[in-house]
């Protein structure tokens, strides 16, 4: 399978107490996370939500980014929301209702 070049996957947390510490653990083997952000240790409030993104596949440095977030383990010590998922950039895409077919 052939993703396009601005495929992104991410996984975010969003904390409901304050000084929750979160670690993101057991990424796919050679995945690249953008910006090499911190992914153990992350103390986040209540409110405060923290995402963590892998660069896009096909892409000049990683193929292993195609699935790299399937299975990744996310641990706290306080209650969090998780959410995940992919897009592949189309959202700049304005459109009127009376356009749609």
């Amino acid at each position: 399978m052939v993703l396009p070049s601005n495929y992104l996957n991410f996984v975010s947390v969003l904390a409901t107490q304050d000084n929750t510490t979160v670690d993101f653990k057991e990424f796919g083997n050679g995945v690249t996370i953008i910006n090499n952000i911190p992914t153990n240790n992350v103390v986040l409030n209540a409110g405060e939500s923290y995402s963590v993104a892998i660069t896009p596949y096909p892409s000049n440095t990683n193929a292993a980014n195609a699935a790299g977030l399937i299975g990744t383990f996310i641990e706290s010590d306080k209650p969090i929301a998780v959410n995940s998922g992919s897009f592949t950039g189309s959202n700049s895409i304005i459109m009127k209702v009376e356009d749609r077919t």
